[in-house]
């Protein structure tokens, strides 16, 4: 309901900038104040899920997880190919190399760029050096 009012209202809002033929600055304003609407309304809504979630499991022992997330990752890589590593490593080196134009864009999207591909390399370094220690265990 939240998203499609939020459509509709814009769709509106939108119609009617154009239709009385509103200056630069209004457009703006209104623009940031349905972005604010739109941000509140997020919140309020996601606070009410949580708190209805939270309160179908208060009854509920809490417990602590039996593995951790590497942990998880490391089971799935015993059952992966090395084929399918390889492959996803020339896809992320080709993914880096399609998008390398956003190092020069912006100095924020360089950075985010740098980070989301560093992040991705090691992950896929990781990987690797753990399916070759596994491997050797085994």
């Amino acid at each position: 309901m939240l998203w499609i009012s939020f459509i509709l209202v814009v769709a509106v809002v939108v119609g009617l900038v154009v239709m009385f033929d509103a200056p630069d600055e209004a457009e703006t304003a209104i623009g940031y104040a349905v972005a604010a609407f739109l941000f509140a309304a997020i919140i309020y809504v996601d606070r009410r899920v949580i708190a209805v979630a939270t309160a179908s499991l208060s009854h509920r022992i809490p417990i602590q997880p039996g593995r951790k997330w590497l942990q998880v990752v490391d089971d799935r890589l015993l059952h992966v190919a090395w084929w399918r590593l390889l492959a996803g490593g020339t896809f992320l080196v080709l993914l880096a190399w399609l998008t390398r134009s956003i190092l020069t864009a912006s100095l924020w999207g360089g950075i985010a760029w740098v980070f989301y591909f560093g992040f991705c390399f090691g992950m896929w370094t990781r990987n690797v050096w753990r399916k070759w220690q596994m491997q050797g265990r085994a």
